[in-house]
């Protein structure tokens, strides 16, 4: 009977060993909860259990939270600035599923190392309200004019950091400079966001995404895309996610990042985010943003790290 006992206690703990092992160890680094029901969905159809470990840090921090052996399977973060600190940290597995061929080039490492997808991009939120006589800016450089000087208002984040630094790689650091010592750079978007909806700003420079969630339902917000009409065109955003060179899962790691990288995945961000699905021909009832209509600057992301720390100098003035 004992042994009978020793034997069932081995094969319990074989098994347990055997779901922990199973597990995907899925890490996020967002400040929003878009992926909950895609994860939820995601464990239903394959009866595979996600861990989730969600730090939202910015690019300069992501990299402490990697410090520790074996952090993860697979990540998400909300733009390749910090899927660029991670891949020249050695940190990535590359990885190229074949669902992910219908993901437009630009959106991808040139390596292999992370796959873009479900972007926002950069956009102007007006009050018209108090804008009812004023000329609205076409272009990111009509803010050179003195009319606008304190007029537009923007947060420090990635996604502001991304657009600048790329403004910064095709015009030079000297003019974008100048660009933004007529921009207000404010610390908190809550207080940003009260300050527009108070008339202190005309507009705001933000993410299409931020303005789907915060600004859509008020008659007196109007988003504007920037640089259609003019300019270099607007600053896409991608999603990005990838596999971790750490991981001890990479079977369902993949299977995990097949199924974010669909374009069943992006329908559904377009729906309940407003994210532009990257992948080429996928389109949704009442879209607001099109892809293939948009003008955007196409950078390569890997030299756009290299003026970071110096845009975030300027807009921290």
């Amino acid at each position: 009977m004992k042994f009978f006992t020793v034997i069932l206690s081995l094969l319990l703990l074989a098994s347990c060993e055997k779901k922990n092992t199973d597990k995907i160890r899925f890490y996020i680094s967002t400040d929003s909860k878009i992926y909950e029901k895609i994860i939820k969905d995601f464990e239903r159809e394959t009866r595979l259990e996600v861990e989730i470990i969600n730090e939202n840090v910015d690019s300069a921090n992501i990299l402490n939270n990697f410090t520790k052996e074996d952090i993860a399977d697979v990540f998400w973060v909300e733009n390749p600035i910090k899927a660029e600190y991670l891949k020249t940290n050695n940190l990535l597995e590359k990885f190229t599923p074949d669902i992910s061929k219908g993901i437009v080039k630009n959106f991808k490492d040139k390596d292999d190392a992370w796959i873009g997808f479900s972007a926002s991009t950069i956009v102007y939120i007006c009050n018209v309200k108090n804008a009812q006589n004023e000329l609205l800016p076409d272009s990111v450089f009509d803010l050179l004019n003195t009319e606008y000087k304190g007029k537009i208002a923007t947060v420090i984040n990635d996604s502001v950091l991304l657009y600048f630094s790329s403004l910064s790689f095709k015009t030079g650091i000297n003019k974008t400079k100048e660009l933004l010592d007529n921009i207000v750079t404010i610390s908190s978007f809550d207080v940003l966001k009260d300050k527009l909806n108070n008339g202190e700003f005309l507009c705001i420079l933000s993410t299409n995404n931020k303005y789907f969630s915060d600004f859509s339902k008020n008659e007196n917000m109007k988003m504007f895309i920037i640089d259609q009409k003019k300019g270099l065109g607007t600053q896409l955003v991608p999603n990005v996610v990838g596999l971790l060179k750490t991981s001890k899962n990479q079977e369902n790691g993949k299977k995990l990042l097949r199924y974010l990288l669909s374009r069943e995945t992006e329908v559904t961000l377009c729906k309940s985010n407003g994210l532009i699905p990257l992948h080429k021909g996928v389109k949704t009832e009442n879209q607001a943003i099109e892809f293939d209509k948009l003008k955007y600057i196409k950078v390569d992301y890997s030299k756009i790290v290299e003026n970071l720390d110096k845009i975030k100098a300027l807009l921290q003035k």
